[in-house]
């Protein structure tokens, strides 16, 4: 999917190009369950978003509520791209408040689900708000990759978070900064993902993403890219693997 951002400081257009997979884990495949990741990616008026979500396997409705995760997100996006100075927290109210509305009639706890989002605005540059497992990463030129969001290690406590799942606003992560100049990559990834990237091969990953995924036709884009999730190289990791991908060039 090719299109443009159009800056008023600058009458070219920029090219962007948004494209991502969801896959099923081999648990889910064994057992014949859906996916219960997604991911979403959507144009806008001067920008671009995209968002990805990990339901959770113990509830009874995670696919649902992950599907509802991303969309809702990408609804948010959409009112930030026509607000753009409105502060991250209210993207993340926002979300929570369109994620209610998305699950409806199923109960938010049967729902829950992490949710992850990066948008791109022309004046607004880049946003990122997240909630629970995951990783969103940004990389400008040959510059070292930035981890806008990533669960450390040794923290369990966040593995319990998530849209149906009680928190508090403050539980978000967000981060803003100036659109970079062109080329940038933003990245988001499930934990089925994010689990198994060591820091010394996120630049690795992200050249993959861009010089190899994200120069192909969007059909075979998307044929590589399944195959390349379906196919990860990681022994034994059963989780259904998820990743989205802003890229500029």
């Amino acid at each position: 999917m090719k299109f443009a951002i159009k800056s008023k400081a600058n009458s070219r257009f920029l090219p962007v190009r948004v494209f991502g997979a969801s896959v099923r884990g081999p648990m889910h495949t064994r057992s014949a369950q859906p996916c219960e990741d997604a991911w979403k990616g959507s144009e806008m008026h001067q920008a671009a978003a995209i968002s990805v979500s990990d339901g959770m396997g113990s509830k009874p409705a995670a696919a649902r509520g992950a599907r509802a995760a991303v969309t809702a997100a990408i609804r948010a996006a959409r009112t930030w791209g026509t607000a753009h100075t409105a502060e991250p927290d209210w993207i993340c109210r926002l979300i929570e408040a369109q994620w209610r509305f998305a699950v409806e009639p199923e109960q938010p706890r049967n729902c829950a689900a992490t949710c992850h989002m990066i948008a791109a605005h022309a004046q607004g540059g880049i946003v990122y708000v997240g909630l629970g497992d995951g990783m969103a990463l940004l990389q400008s030129g040959k510059k070292p990759v930035q981890r806008l969001y990533s669960r450390p290690p040794s923290d369990f406590v966040n593995e319990s978070l998530g849209l149906g799942v009680n928190h508090r606003i403050a539980d978000w992560a967000h981060a803003r900064l100036p659109l970079p100049k062109a080329p940038w990559i933003a990245v988001l990834v499930t934990d089925g993902i994010a689990d198994d990237l060591r820091p010394e091969k996120l630049e690795v990953f992200l050249k993959w993403l861009r010089d190899d995924i994200g120069r192909r036709p969007p059909a075979a884009r998307l044929t590589a890219l399944r195959k390349a999730l379906r196919e990860w190289p990681t022994p034994g990791h059963l989780d259904d693997k998820t990743v989205a991908v802003l890229l500029s060039h």
